[in-house]
């Protein structure tokens, strides 16, 4: 048994939000019709006893009783001129014969297809032909002027076979009043029928609007709102709040598809993290060799810088005191010595800023590149005596730039 239920569990867990709506739509359609078709019946129900009543029922008890009223008036005329034998006398009973003939066309009218008020009809019919023949017809056949004689010698037999006429009447009158009642009493019975059922319409239509609303909430409102929750808590910058995959199978998968896209952004993000760390401590690393490189960079600018100043003095002194007394190739050599030594010291001195490149602002400026090459050729000035080489250029511009760091 549990197990068939949770079968069924995961079935519904496999639904979609269109699905559900679906299912959902058709279902309320489903109750809604069969509300309706419920309706339907019943205020056809209530319309067919109604009419039947009102135009059946009713005026079939009002017939009946207008026929006994004819057939009264027939026995009035017939008992009058039985009495007198006045003409004027026979005027009811011609009346009520016709007034029988129509009210009877009447109630076999209205009750066709009724074969106990049908039968009704006919017993009254019966017990009038019987009155009328063995009764009526003969006192109205009787000479006009004078009593009838037939009247008076029948008086007994005529109230006998009237008196049994009334009973037919009675007894028609009576299943049409009980049948009259019974239509009003299924009327009322089916009106309370039909408010009932259009109450239980409107509280299933509430019912339904209930179900659809808290349907609504629980599996399309109340998930979206707690997906954009988790959502707004991640762009907050929580990466560490979980998404919770709720509601319906699309949505859960939603959910699903941004719990791994928020999943691979912390690891992107831890990764980053590390990264840095890494660079950090490469930084660190680097400052602290660039720290040791200046260190160098002093110390062996200062222990080279006496020796030369020493080579630089002398080759200096050696131009002063022996220029032009020697040869021009001795004085080239000197100039040499002298142009080198001073280049040394300016290529320590350079040495001690590029150590610092990075940590000492050092304002651009504008280098002229032909001075550039000239001290260039300088101090390749003895390469080229000795190989002989060649050096020509076009003329050169004027570069923004550190000035350590050309030629």
């Amino acid at each position: 048994m549990s197990g068939s239920a949770g079968s069924r569990a995961g079935r519904f867990t496999t639904w979609t939000t269109r699905r559900w709506l679906r299912v959902g739509v058709a279902a309320s359609l489903t109750v809604l019709t069969l509300l309706g078709l419920t309706g339907a019946w019943v205020l056809g129900r209530t319309a067919a006893i109604s009419d039947d009543l009102v135009n059946v029922k009713s005026p079939a008890l009002t017939t009946a009783f207008q026929l006994e009223s004819a057939l009264l008036n027939q026995e009035t005329g017939i008992r009058g001129y039985g009495l007198t034998g006045a003409s004027v006398s026979l005027d009811p009973y011609r009346r009520g014969l016709a007034d029988q003939a129509t009210y009877t066309a009447e109630l076999r009218e209205l009750l066709r297809g009724e074969a106990d008020g049908l039968a009704d009809l006919r017993s009254v019919q019966d017990a009038a032909e019987a009155w009328q023949k063995k009764i009526a017809q003969p006192i109205a056949a009787a000479p006009v002027g004078s009593p009838s004689p037939l009247a008076a010698s029948q008086a007994t037999e005529g109230k006998q076979a009237f008196d049994a006429l009334r009973v037919a009447l009675g007894e028609q009158q009576e299943r049409l009043r009980t049948e009259r009642a019974q239509a009003a009493d299924d009327l009322r019975n089916t009106m309370l029928l039909r408010n009932w059922v259009f109450s239980t319409i409107a509280a299933v239509i509430l019912v339904l609007a209930v179900l659809v609303f808290e349907g609504l909430r629980r599996g399309i409102t109340g998930p979206l709102d707690r997906l954009g929750t988790d959502a707004r808590i991640i762009a907050a910058g929580d990466f560490d709040h979980p998404i919770v995959a709720t509601g319906p199978a699309d949505l859960r998968q939603l959910s699903s598809e941004i719990e791994s896209m928020r999943r691979r952004l912390v690891r992107e993000l831890a990764f980053t993290e590390e990264a840095r760390q890494r660079l950090d401590a490469q930084a660190a690393d680097l400052h602290r060799s660039n720290a040791e490189l200046e260190q160098f960079a002093y110390v062996a600018s200062h222990d080279l810088q006496e020796p030369l100043r020493k080579v630089s003095s002398f080759t200096q002194l050696l131009q002063r005191r022996y220029g032009g007394r020697l040869d021009e190739r001795a004085d080239q050599y000197i100039d040499y010595a002298v142009d080198g030594a001073n280049r040394m010291q300016v290529l320590i001195n350079d040495l001690l800023d590029f150590s610092r490149v990075g940590r000492v602002h050092r304002e651009l400026e504008s280098v002229d590149l032909e001075a550039v090459h000239e001290r260039t050729l300088s101090s390749l000035s003895v390469s080229i005596e000795e190989t002989g080489a060649s050096i020509t250029h076009d003329p050169l511009p004027s570069l923004t730039a550190d000035n350590t760091q050309l030629g």
